[in-house]
């Protein structure tokens, strides 16, 4: 899928830790695997993150949004 290729994601973490760092964040990706690569990307930096979608139960949407991170929706 050509939108989960680094060179079209480009370093989304490096400007999230530019511009970002300590706010609390949401990203809307193109898909739920855009959205898993995405958040290997901040996991792997050792950023909390997380795929968040409507099929989710509620609180545990709310919890992850009180704790912060990344959020990276599907949309």
């Amino acid at each position: 899928m050509r939108w989960i290729m680094p060179t079209l994601v480009g370093d989304i973490v490096q400007h999230w830790q530019e511009w970002a760092v300590g706010q609390k964040t949401i990203v809307f990706a193109a898909s739920i695997l855009h959205s898993q690569h995405i958040i290997q990307q901040f996991q792997a930096a050792g950023i909390p993150a997380a795929h968040l979608d409507g099929k989710m139960a509620t609180p545990e949407r709310e919890e992850f949004l009180r704790l912060g991170g990344a959020v990276i929706f599907k949309s």
